[in-house]
């Protein structure tokens, strides 16, 4: 194989290795997952504050239930006083009837509160069900693509130093003197060799002299005149 052959080999090579070298620093620096990472601990943050309401209005229909029984209690005290047959002043009488349609009144305005508060739980528990479905979705998924990043970096890693050592290899089979120019024209452009397609460089589209493509036909080593970079011509077929 050609010298030149040999070089554009290296440059494909290293065109690869830098694609995945790049693709990897993609995948160590990954935007998608912190992402999601961040609207996890978001629902996570939603979850616990819909299960802390679940909480506090379980509390609180304890202590309305309590607070019932009380009103229970004293309601029935109030009738039982009433209807006892024993009190027969007729502004007692009055008084109690009073205590009695206040006790009531509040029995009837505690216990709605307390139907109030058993609909706000079963809402909140459908809530917070719905809540724990997605958070562990989303943290299953976000395990997942970590797993599967793990497994795309640890091939990457693998193949990069297998094209690494490849590319070695290739380097001891092309003479010093093609290394050197192809060093020196990479460190200012990034694609160092351009084809050669019908007199044209594909680098910089400018058409070529008659020399340079006679220089070419007999495998020298030729620079573009526009913009320096290693002329190649590959062969069909």
């Amino acid at each position: 194989m050609k010298q030149l052959d040999l070089l554009w080999e290296l440059q494909e090579m290293e065109q690869l290795l830098s694609e995945k070298k790049k693709l990897l620093k993609n995948l160590q620096q990954p935007k998608e997952i912190e992402e999601k990472i961040q609207e996890h601990k978001k629902m996570k943050n939603g979850y616990e504050t819909i299960r802390k309401q679940l909480e506090d209005t379980q509390k609180d229909i304890k202590k309305i239930e309590h607070d019932l029984k009380e009103l229970d209690f004293k309601k029935e005290e109030v009738k039982g006083k009433l209807y006892s047959g024993k009190i027969n002043d007729l502004k007692q009488l009055g008084i109690l009837m009073k205590e009695q349609e206040k006790a009531e009144g509040q029995y009837t305005q505690v216990e709605a509160n307390l139907v109030e508060k058993i609909e706000e739980t079963e809402s909140l528990e459908e809530k917070v069900r719905e809540e724990e479905k997605m958070e562990r979705k989303m943290g299953s998924k976000i395990k997942h693509m970590l797993k599967e990043r793990k497994i795309d970096i640890e091939k990457l890693q693998v193949e990069i130093e297998a094209l690494t050592k490849k590319i070695e290899i290739h380097l001891n089979n092309i003479e010093k003197a093609y290394i050197d120019v192809y060093e020196d024209v990479k460190r200012r452009k990034n694609n160092p060799i351009a084809l050669v397609e019908y007199d044209i460089c594909t680098g910089c589209h400018m058409d070529l002299p008659v020399m340079t493509m006679s220089d070419l036909k007999n495998h020298k080593l030729v620079t573009c005149n526009n913009c320096s970079r290693i002329l190649y011509v590959q062969l069909k077929g």
